[in-house]
């Protein structure tokens, strides 16, 4: 027994300090939690080796106690019967106190055991949805690299994000959200395989690794499981909730950090979002498309890669699209279609920086071109024109169709919502628009639209104007727009 308790004593003292030491990365949001971890932990090992010094130190009296009686029964020449009786009845009870002491001790073992899981547990455990939390998805999200980069083993991250849950919140009480992220959480584990880890991100986010798993195998299971949690119901304090959840899908690639996959479905959350929420997308690597519209040329084992994919979804420079814009007023001065101009920016970015940081305006830009790029025809062209300008040549449209897709944009970028890590969580537009007019060349029709957003931005925030190159006209303004 005594071998079991010491063998068994350092290998819990091993698994706890190889568990905290894994965790234990400084420089991440949950510093505090892990202070407090530690100071546990450390009270655990405390008490496991204060548990290891008392069995050594009741076996060493015990050792002790048996060559004084062994050394008294040699020591004895006449050996009378009622000496050795009397010796043999303190070996008997010392082994008895003996046995009751490593029983004890087996007891108090059994007990840290239990609190040592307890713990490990409960520092990988979302408190209030008992999901995974957030350490557990980033030591999954580093294996799923790490099986990627020794193995080739692909892996698929979904994003996940509740439909208006700020306006819940508002409307209901906290503890009517509360009862929401449980409600979805339960959906999700029990829609989604246990292999496969479910997490909670962050207030109203979830995630989820489905470790060696490509976007084909995965994307339609994944689709059920976002649709069910629209399909159910939430019963709180006489109240039946109901509600919806977006998503974001990328598989990792050859070479891909956790922080890129991780970005890629998080644009492809965005253009959820921007799309009119309660649906998903998959960024593919190259662009952002609705679930079960992958290409079938870019479905497959990314062992086919060679480059991860970037962050962001790529457009043109301001050269390239300039250029273009020369070319296609050339074709329409020729007899080719007509083209009209748009320029987007959104509002208040400069004070969005300097009051949320840097990483809220590059978020918000971001979610900004994939919803552009998500309006996009096949012929359209995209580019950051200016700084933080966005530019969209639409060819073949007429000011009636470019007002319509100026309004579009401009309403589904109020609808997007940033993940729940950036405290800027929404934000507006303001659009310019131009047609291109016959003894007009490039520089012209670039400057007039010019003019049409600096005015859009002059009046306030969230409106479109056009300029039909005599005079401004007011197309939309938050929730009222003329486009048809």
């Amino acid at each position: 027994m005594l071998n079991v308790l010491v063998v068994c004593t350092a290998v819990l003292v091993g698994l706890l300090v190889g568990w905290w030491l894994r965790g234990a990365a400084p420089g991440t949001p949950q510093l505090r939690q892990r202070s407090d971890d530690a100071v546990r932990a450390r009270e655990i090992l405390e008490r496991l080796r204060e548990l290891t010094r008392n069995v050594a130190a009741d076996v060493d009296q015990h050792k002790a106690l048996m060559g004084r009686i062994t050394d008294e029964l040699h020591a004895t020449e006449e050996r009378e019967p009622a000496t050795v009786l009397k010796a043999v009845d303190r070996l008997i009870r010392s082994n008895e106190q003996m046995q009751a002491q490593l029983s004890s001790a087996e007891a108090r073992l059994a007990t840290q055991a239990r609190q040592l899981v307890s713990h490990a547990v409960e520092a990988r455990t979302d408190s209030l949805t008992a999901l995974a939390n957030r350490r557990a998805f980033d030591q999954a999200m580093n294996q799923a690299c790490a099986d990627m980069a020794q193995q080739g083993a692909p892996a698929t991250i979904m994003m996940i994000d509740i439909d208006r849950f700020k306006q819940l919140n508002d409307t209901y009480g906290h503890q009517a959200g509360d009862a929401v992220l449980r409600s979805v959480a339960q959906v999700l584990r029990q829609r989604i395989p246990e292999e496969h880890l479910v997490a909670r991100y962050g207030g109203e986010e979830f995630a989820v690794i489905f470790a060696r798993t490509t976007v084909e195998q995965i994307e339609r299971l994944a689709e059920h499981a976002r649709r069910a949690v629209g399909e159910g119901t939430i019963e709180f304090a006489g109240l039946t909730l109901r509600v919806t959840v977006s998503s974001g899908m990328a598989q990792l690639l050859p070479g891909e950090s956790a922080a890129s996959v991780i970005g890629r479905s998080d644009d492809a959350l965005y253009v959820s979002k921007a799309q009119g929420r309660n649906c998903g997308h998959v960024h593919t690597g190259r662009r952002v498309v609705a679930v079960g519209q992958t290409a079938p040329a870019e479905k497959g084992t990314p062992a086919a890669r060679t480059r991860p994919a970037p962050m962001e979804v790529g457009i043109s420079s301001p050269q390239v699209f300039s250029s273009d814009v020369r070319r296609r007023l050339a074709e329409w001065k020729t007899g080719g279609t007509p083209l009209c101009l748009l320029f987007v920016q959104i509002d208040d970015l400069e004070q969005i920086r300097a009051q949320h940081g840097d990483d809220n305006g590059d978020a918000a830009v971001r979610a900004l071109t994939l919803t552009l790029k998500a309006a996009m025809r096949e012929m359209d062209h995209a580019a950051r024109f200016d700084g933080d300008t966005l530019s969209l040549l639409l060819p073949g449209c007429t000011m009636r169709g470019a007002a319509a897709v100026a309004e579009n944009l401009r309403t589904g970028a109020a609808r997007c919502e940033l993940s729940s890590r950036y405290t800027c969580r929404q934000f507006t537009v303001s659009i310019g628009i131009g047609e291109a007019l016959e003894d007009e060349q490039e520089d012209d029709l670039i400057e007039r639209v010019r003019s049409s957003l600096h005015v859009a931005r002059l009046h306030g925030r969230d409106c479109t104007y056009l300029h039909d190159g005599i005079e401004l006209h007011l197309i939309g303004v938050g929730r009222l727009s003329m486009a048809t």
